[in-house]
């Protein structure tokens, strides 16, 4: 005979069991579709969600979409996974979307400027100059009232770049090649990667919208692709691309996931961010478009950029090199831009009055009309404007210290003068850094921070940043 009170216990075990299943890794997730571990539960895919996951049976959640978006706690760094509409980021997604739908990037840190509820950021800048064979890393930060030439960078070589805080930190990440064959840096991190690829860009970018620490390297050498690199498990694919010079990621075709552009020489490519057939993240290649023929030796695609160009909410392309082109859509974007520009000063393509080769460094200047800064080379003039579809611009020459100067080869903007209004960062062949600040109509000031005497013909610049208390 069973006695009572066994049949108690046995009932009482079997009505408080929760048949909730719980994830380490990836493989410990086998049910459904392309099973993965997201935060400790399993999810599969459901072209049903927007992030095209749901979570699996036994989780707790079945039927569940998988979200994905993250509490910021620093809005000041691109590269972090799309935010909460929550405070700060409520207040920056009500003009910017993709920011709480598809990833919190540069252009959202730039609107993040220019929103008083995210206070203000200090800005950090990693330099990558190349001259030839020679290249010099250069770090240089803006602390909210003083410019720090924090280090020349001698510790790491070939590429410098800012990423983002790790998943639930604050403070941005120093990454670069270290100077072991096969060794990435991050922060003082050593992690192992491959010897035989030049890197050309390195991001930080959550391709599979899974909340991730992972970053996005674009490479090249006997072959040409991006590596997406896991910083927790180390696990790394490769994306085959060709389109990995001056690599950028933004939104091309208004889903939950970053999409990216890059180059090859005088060509450059729209990709969207896509599902195989095995519902791993890759990226279509089939949006192509052309630059102009640049001057001889200048990089014919110098910068991507995202902006709202056209005031819809929508983030848009504008691409700086051999020509100015701007790509908008209230839908995807297409591969034809809507507008081009060329010659000095900047007019529509085919109206130069001389025809002859130009480059322009340059970025976006959102505010309440979406503007331009557009640098012109070989001579040095700096120019702002305001985007107006099928016309000319109408062009302002920013007052420069130094007109006889090098070249200015990037330009990056951002809120120094802590006004919630954007600035202007320009730096020149010799790494000289001219800023212009909003409330003195953007005129050019030598910051005296920094002047190298080697004459540079490639000067690419990662932003990094942090809330400043």
């Amino acid at each position: 005979m069973v006695k009572l009170g066994v049949v108690l216990f046995a009932l009482v075990a079997t009505a408080c069991f929760e048949d909730r299943y719980r994830c380490v890794q990836d493989s410990d997730c086998d049910l459904g579709e392309a099973g993965r571990c997201d935060d400790g539960l399993c999810t599969q895919f459901d072209p049903a969600c927007d992030t095209a996951r749901s979570y699996s049976a036994h989780t707790g959640q079945e039927a569940v979409c998988f979200d994905g978006r993250v509490a910021l706690a620093n809005p000041c760094a691109a590269g972090q996974p799309p935010a909460i509409a929550d405070g700060c980021a409520a207040d920056v997604c009500s003009v910017l979307p993709a920011c709480c739908e598809t990833a919190w990037s540069d252009a959202c840190v730039q609107q993040a400027e220019r929103t008083a509820s995210c206070g203000t950021c200090d800005t950090r800048l990693a330099i990558t100059a190349q001259a030839g064979t020679t290249t010099e890393l250069w770090q240089i930060d803006w602390n909210g009232t003083a410019w720090k030439v924090t280090d020349h960078r001698t510790d790491r070589r070939q590429r410098l770049a800012w990423i983002a805080p790790p998943p639930g930190g604050q403070a941005p990440r120093l990454v670069g090649l270290g100077t072991a064959d096969g060794e990435l840096l991050v922060d003082d991190r050593p992690i192992a990667i491959a010897t035989d690829r030049i890197y050309r860009s390195i991001a930080s970018v959550d391709v599979d919208r899974s909340g991730r620490d992972t970053i996005a390297l674009g490479f090249a050498g006997t072959a040409r692709g991006i590596a997406i690199l896991d910083l927790d498990s180390l696990a790394s694919r490769t994306i085959t691309t060709t389109a990995v010079d001056a690599l950028a990621w933004g939104d091309t075709d208004r889903d939950a996931f970053p999409d990216a552009v890059g180059g090859q020489n005088q060509r450059y490519t729209l990709m969207p961010n896509i599902e195989d057939d095995v519902h791993a993240r890759v990226l279509a290649t089939t949006q192509n478009s052309n630059m102009g023929d640049p001057p001889d030796g200048t990089p014919p695609l110098r910068r991507v950029d995202w902006a709202d160009l056209d005031g819809d909410g929508q983030l848009d392309l504008v691409m700086f090199g051999s020509q100015i082109r701007m790509h908008a859509a209230a839908g995807a974007l297409p591969d034809t831009p809507f507008q081009a520009l060329d010659c000095d000063p900047p007019v529509l393509l085919g109206m130069c009055a001389v025809e002859k080769p130009n480059a322009y460094a340059g970025a976006a200047l959102p505010g309440a009309q979406a503007a331009l800064i557009a640098a012109s080379n070989p001579t040095r003039h700096v120019y702002r404007f305001v985007v107006e579809r099928g016309k000319s611009p109408v062009v302002t020459t920013l007052a420069d210290p130094c007109p006889t100067c090098p070249p200015i080869l990037a330009v990056v903007t951002r809120d120094l003068d802590r006004d919630h209004e954007l600035d202007v960062i320009a730096i020149d062949a010799n790494l000289r850094v001219f800023v212009g600040l909003a409330s003195a109509g953007y005129a050019l000031v030598d910051q005296k921070v920094l002047q190298r005497g080697t004459t540079f013909g490639s000067v690419d610049v990662s932003v990094g940043g942090a809330v400043i208390p």
